[in-house]
């Protein structure tokens, strides 16, 4: 492995610390908090990730002599630990699958055992090796049973362990599988298994589903949702308290954040077979390519294969259905409308 060259660091005056100190600054402003939906949490959560941001740089420069790569990893941390761009993917760490590192720990001369001796060992072991390499193509899948996104296992995407030994390497490792993060929601949809064979699908934000049900920012930020103000009623509670007036109205509507579940497992390309090797799972994978898949997905339609998309739920208010009242209130007139001609007939007769 080349080893890139050390670069001289200064952590705290970065332009990428200066450009979100402006951002807080911009957030914590009345006339911007007043109209963007951000709450005092994620304020919170944006100065720790900026501080998480220093402590992690530091670490690069003081363990990992400046490494670039390193330093890359700390800046693609402190952008997923904002909230306002946190939530776009879950998890992260498979969106990063490294099919490259995977195959480099298992499928290199130093695994399968392959040498460039002819000896009659040689060629056996030679053998082996094209035997693995074939089933490598053909039927082991990628990732496996026990594959999990980061962790240093040879089933993991983690680089070479012969190549990565020096500290930029090892560092970039530490400072990359640092980040942690938690379900964007609570919402049952995210509850899908995402290691083993899945270590390379993830949940990729795609819209918002309104939420009629949910009428308070509290329940609506409690659930990991987005609280929207109604920017009219902040305006007029603007020009109310110029006026030195009372006006309590602070209205806005909720919004749950919507996933579309990109599957990545490894498939097999013939049905009945259960070969998942890179070749079969290349092959389904372009066929999820074609277009009457691709339109069914951009219409809203799931492909039970490769993409599913979670459904919007049904939070207007719910009616009830009046049918049978009306048929009463016809019963009624009728009763009613015989009354009156049995007292009409009865008057008149006299």
């Amino acid at each position: 492995m080349s080893h890139c060259p050390a670069i001289k660091t200064s952590c705290k005056d970065a332009k990428i610390v200066n450009s979100v100190k402006n951002l807080i600054k911009q957030l914590e402003s009345d006339d911007i908090s007043s109209f963007i939906p951000v709450t005092k949490k994620e304020l919170h959560e944006t100065k720790d990730a900026l501080d998480r941001y220093i402590e992690d740089c530091n670490k690069c420069a003081r363990e990992g002599r400046s490494d670039y790569k390193c330093m890359l990893a700390a800046k693609t941390n402190l952008s997923r630990r904002i909230p306002l761009f946190a939530k776009s993917v879950y998890p992260w760490k498979n969106y990063d699958w490294d099919y490259a590192n995977y195959v480099s720990n298992n499928y290199t001369t130093s695994h399968t055992g392959a040498t460039t001796s002819g000896s009659i060992r040689g060629m056996y072991n030679n053998a082996r090796a094209i035997i693995k390499l074939i089933n490598g193509l053909t039927d082991d899948p990628i990732p496996n049973k026990y594959s999990r996104a980061g962790q240093r296992d040879k089933n993991s995407d983690y680089p070479s362990f012969k190549e990565c030994t020096d500290p930029g390497c090892v560092t970039t490792q530490k400072v990359k599988n640092s980040f942690r993060q938690n379900k964007p929601t609570k919402d049952k949809f995210l509850n899908k298994i995402v290691d083993g064979e899945y270590a390379s699908s993830y949940f990729v934000r795609i819209g918002s589903c309104p939420r009629h049900d949910i009428k308070t920012q509290k329940e609506c930020e409690k659930r990991g949702y987005t609280w929207t103000p109604n920017v009219m009623d902040k305006v007029m509670k603007k020009i109310m308290k110029k006026k030195n007036a009372v006006n309590n109205n602070d209205s806005g509507s909720c919004n749950q954040p919507r996933y579309g579940f990109i599957d990545n497992s490894p498939k097999t390309f013939i049905n009945g077979s259960k070969m998942k090797g890179i070749i079969p799972s290349l092959a389904n994978d372009f066929m999820a390519l074609s277009p009457d898949k691709i339109l069914a997905t951009a219409m809203g339609a799931s492909l039970s294969d490769s993409f599913v998309l979670q459904q919007c739920p049904n939070t207007w208010e719910k009616f009830h259905n009046y049918r049978g009242n009306d048929n009463n209130k016809i019963t009624y007139t009728f009763l009613i409308i015989t009354l009156l001609a049995i007292l009409f007939f009865i008057f008149f007769n006299k």
